[in-house]
């Protein structure tokens, strides 16, 4: 029906096409329009199995007429002669359709065809479509012309398999990059699991899946999707010993159980099949090198995962150990948090009953040491004693103060009445307030201002308690014949306050520490005094005002302690 050379021709251009283009749909327009100008037929096509829907598409013809294509554009496997060609993988050639039992299609007998040729198209072992001429004449088509479409066949089925394995590649590409960022888009992984789950469900038979962390000797389901329900809940501890997961961390791969109700490997088993799971698939999640938490994907039908889902699932199990080691780590971040805080409540809550139990007898004290105080006032002797009684409950209901403020510092009930406050005038009051009492020590005091400073949003009160704190401590650990100073001045959008002395200085070990609660360092010869709370509620104000508090120290050589403090969005008038 033709000759040799012009179909050699014909077979030479499109194996030329094949290696260059990447684009399918030209491949198949340019191969069917090449055969139809190097055969002597009325019509070529070319059909496309659709394996999930059992389908014959017809994706390119030539020569079709409108209702040949309607009535072609989608057959059942084994529908037809080019249905069977698909479903048993082998050629069909007649010489009349219209006297075929098989040919069971109307349109091409009315269009005038007669003999016929199909050709499977494989890829590999797979039959990933169908080739078909037909012509009008009444005649079987040539052995050589069955061998020309075998050879262009097998190229054919070359192309849609590298196509189909591209996308197919490109499908799982894309599928393991959503995974990855469901799972990156929560902290928490148990928010965003049934969504990872269902997404996995596209490609594979997921019925059941988990995620477990590994807790020493014990696992955790932390993560749960099922269709099936569950034996464990999430958030249940099991014994890791005999398990999957142990399998898995000790041995760092991948594990697939293909049909529990022949053989189950660990102690899980009989209950995964009692819930229905007849496959399993094991995936380490990994960090560091180490097995931290485990991927389990199970399915109710046997031999469920193959090499293509056991493949897809490393991927995954791979591109989310990361996010999953995050979640982890934030859930023992949040469990730790959680159980400090409630530490801290508690001990809040303490220390606020112990105060309000010694308040009440402490006003007493006060009341009644002042009216003895008055009572006695002309007698020395007992003037001075009811002085100290007085003194010492003063002394005590400071102390009481700083207790209460540091509880509601841990409670966060610790609030600042912020106002528009005139800085300069606040320094150069607690400067006159404190100037004698330096004074009497036997210590130099230097007050160092500007002329003029801006004005702040801040508590007075609290931050002349940082003051005086500060200026106490100076006083307390600065010998006779030492000097004392307060500065202040304006450094970029802060205001830095200094309080600076030639003291004894702090080591640098115990310069960590000093603004932790409770913490008394030893410095000198001398014990260790207060409790250990006034530099920590300096802290807790200055950051309060959204500033900071530091110190800089030498031992022997004194120290400086300063804290910043946020200028005001809109500057007052500045002091003069």
């Amino acid at each position: 029906m033709t000759e040799g050379g012009e179909a050699f021709s014909a077979i030479e251009a499109i194996t030329e096409v094949i290696s260059q283009s990447e684009s399918l749909g030209q491949i198949l327009r340019f191969s069917v329009a090449k055969l139809s100008q190097a055969l002597p037929v009325s019509c070529c096509w070319i059909q496309l199995v659709d394996e999930a829907d059992g389908k014959l598409t017809l994706a390119v013809q030539q020569g079709f007429t409108p209702e040949m294509t309607q009535e072609m554009a989608q057959l059942k496997l084994g529908q037809s002669l080019t249905g069977l060609v698909a479903l048993h993988g082998k050629a069909i050639t007649t010489a009349d359709i219209a006297a075929d039992p098989r040919y069971t299609l109307k349109t091409p007998s009315q269009a005038g065809l007669h003999s016929f040729c199909a050709i499977p198209l494989s890829a590999g072992k797979k039959i990933v479509g169908v080739l078909g001429i037909a012509s009008s004449a009444k005649s079987d088509f040539r052995l050589q012309d069955v061998i020309l479409l075998n050879i262009l066949g097998r190229q054919l089925g070359v192309a849609l398999g590298r196509a189909g394995l591209y996308k197919e590649a490109r499908e799982r590409l894309a599928l393991v990059n959503k995974l990855g960022r469901i799972t990156y888009s929560r902290l928490d992984i148990r928010e965003v699991y049934e969504g990872f789950a269902e997404e996995l469900r596209e490609l594979m038979d997921v019925d059941w899946a988990t995620i477990a962390f590994i807790e020493g000797d014990k696992l955790r389901f932390v993560a749960l999707s099922t269709k099936i329900g569950s034996v464990w809940e999430r958030g249940e501890l099991l014994s890791l010993s005999g398990t999957g997961i142990e399998w898995v961390a000790q041995h760092k791969q991948a594990l697939v159980e293909s049909d529990l109700a022949q053989e189950r490997k660990f102690c899980t088993g009989e209950q995964h099949l009692k819930q229905g799971v007849r496959s399993l698939v094991y995936l380490p999640l990994m960090t560091t090198g180490e097995v931290f938490a485990a991927l389990i994907i199970a399915s109710c039908r046997p031999n469920a995962y193959g090499q293509r889902e056991l493949s897809l699932l490393e991927q995954v199990s791979t591109q989310i150990s990361s996010a999953v080691d995050n979640a982890r780590l934030y859930q023992v971040e949040r469990k730790q948090r959680l159980e400090l805080e409630e530490q801290v409540e508690i001990r809040s809550q303490f220390v606020t009953a112990l105060i309000h139990k010694l308040q009440t007898p402490l006003t007493s004290m006060l009341a009644s040491g002042g009216l003895l105080a008055e009572q006695v006032r002309k007698e020395p002797s007992l003037g001075r004693l009811a002085q100290n009684i007085l003194d010492g409950c003063h002394s005590l209901e400071a102390k009481l103060d700083e207790l209460f403020d540091l509880a509601k510092g841990e409670m966060s009930t610790l609030k600042l009445e912020l106002e528009s406050l005139d800085l300069l005038l606040l320094l150069q009051n607690v400067a006159s307030r404190f100037s004698p009492v330096i004074q009497s020590n036997g210590q130099s005091f230097t007050p160092d201002f500007p002329s003029s400073l801006p004005w702040i949003e801040a508590d007075g009160e609290r931050l002349e308690q940082v003051l005086t704190n500060l200026l106490s401590n100076a006083t307390k650990f600065t010998p006779r014949g030492g000097s004392i100073g307060l500065g202040a001045r304006k450094r970029g959008s802060n205001l830095v306050i200094r309080v600076q002395d030639n003291g004894i200085g702090i080591p640098e070990e115990k310069q960590k520490r000093l603004f932790e609660p409770y913490y008394r360092a030893r410095l000198g010869e001398g014990e260790r005094r207060g409790l250990g709370l006034g530099l920590t509620l300096c802290k807790q104000v200055v950051e309060l005002h959204r500033g900071k508090i530091w110190v800089e120290s030498e031992e022997g050589k004194g120290s400086i302690f300063s804290f910043s403090l946020p200028l005001a969005r809109e500057e007052g008038a500045s002091s003069q």
